[in-house]
């Protein structure tokens, strides 16, 4: 996959991402399992399970946020079968949510909230 594919489906994934409040270090997670086991398919099998998980009962928001990622990645992700090119795309949209999410922040009265909360 070249590198212009990779920057639009990861800017595409980060906004869409972003609008449904999913956090940069939820798209880290994924990463982490992605480069872990070096499989796409074992990720987007893990990502399908988080929602109904205990971990993605557990509080807040995350519940939200897992089902928008069960629903977002299979998507941004399609027809993609090597793991370094999923890595890519996640990478680069995680870096793309948190830079969003500060530029959103330094505009606010008061400069900056917690890291990692809508």
């Amino acid at each position: 996959m070249d590198e212009r594919e990779v920057l639009r489906r990861a800017s595409a994934l980060a906004d869409q991402a972003a609008q449904a409040n999913v956090l940069d270090n939820q798209l880290g997670q994924m990463l982490t399992h992605l480069k872990r086991h070096n499989s796409v398919e074992s990720m987007l099998s893990l990502v399908k399970k988080l929602p109904a998980s205990s971990f993605g009962q557990r509080s807040g928001q995350t519940p939200r946020q897992l089902s928008a990622l069960a629903r977002l990645l299979p998507q941004s992700l399609a027809h993609v079968s090597r793991w370094e090119d999923a890595a890519a795309i996640l990478g680069w949209a995680r870096r793309l949510v948190r830079a969003s999410r500060q530029e959103r922040d330094d505009r606010r009265p008061g400069g900056h909230h917690a890291p990692n909360h809508p």
